[in-house]
């Protein structure tokens, strides 16, 4: 669900491995396994073979049906809290935090078990921005109020409550994030084109040095991060205190097209941001 299809790939033509890849001819309807594809690409067959696929990297709250399968979900939004620097309340931040405080002091600690820096390591529950914010004296002091409610609550509904929680549209951690530069094309390692039938919005467009509109935020302020969710793109930027900010979204359903060419995605959609 969140391996790099680039680094994970080779793992497909692998023994007992759960999942195979196959490539079908267009033409004679033959499916191939990875290593005959590329054999028969390596002895200079003109026919290319095509395939299609669709990556989806999140899925709704109803279908995580295994208990292993929750459990690395929960690992990948807590791994997103603490690292995306998402801008979203505070309190949704100390709530995701006692969550996960609470199912970790369930599995391994005492119930007289005390927070210091000694033997807590509050960088595995809570972003740098807030540790920075709050003080680590300060969050130590109140981990006990804040894993108070908790009480009595086993681990698989701890883990639920995280899931939901991390995953509303108040906090929408359930995404991967990328960082892009639309604002200098000539230097940027990914850039990003929006091309649509019915521009709204014009305040949003710019040229681009190939004569394409690309998406631009009117702020300026920072980096330009562009997010892949259940739902569809979600379009970021990065304020003045290093927090990213939702702009605009893209969902699946208005996308015609995707493409990529000379280190430029291209959205092609019929119509404009929702």
């Amino acid at each position: 669900m969140f391996l790099d299809p680039d680094v994970r790939l080779s793992t497909f033509e692998k023994k007992n491995f759960p999942t195979r890849l196959s490539f079908i001819n267009s033409h004679s309807k033959h499916k191939y396994s990875v290593a005959k594809a590329a054999s028969i690409s390596e002895n200079g067959v003109d026919e290319p073979l095509l395939f299609y696929f669709r990556v989806r990297f999140y899925v709704p709250n109803h279908c995580l049906r295994g208990r292993l399968v929750r459990h690395l979900y929960y690992e990948q939004l807590k791994l997103n809290s603490q690292t995306y620097r998402l801008l979203c309340s505070d309190e949704v931040y100390f709530q995701l935090a006692a969550f996960s405080i609470k199912m970790d002091l369930l599995a391994k600690r005492p119930s007289d078990y005390k927070f210091d820096e000694s033997n807590f390591k509050l960088n595995n529950y809570f972003p740098r921005s807030m540790i920075d914010s709050y003080g680590k004296d300060y969050l130590y002091a109140n981990i006990p109020n804040l894993i108070a409610p908790l009480s009595g609550q086993v681990r698989e509904i701890l883990q639920w409550r995280f899931i939901r929680l991390a995953s509303e549209s108040s906090s929408n951690f359930n995404l991967h994030l990328y960082r892009v530069s639309p604002l200098d094309v000539s230097t940027s390692s990914f850039r990003l084109t929006v091309s649509v039938s019915t521009l709204k919005h014009s305040s949003r467009l710019r040229r681009s040095h190939s004569g394409r509109s690309s998406l631009i935020l009117p702020s300026g302020k920072g980096s330009f991060w562009l997010g892949i969710g259940p739902n569809g793109f979600e379009f970021h930027e990065e304020d003045d205190g290093k927090r990213i900010a939702h702009v605009s979204s893209l969902p699946w359903n208005k996308i015609y097209k995707i493409s990529h060419k000379h280190q430029i995605w291209m959205f092609i959609s019929p119509c404009w941001f929702a």
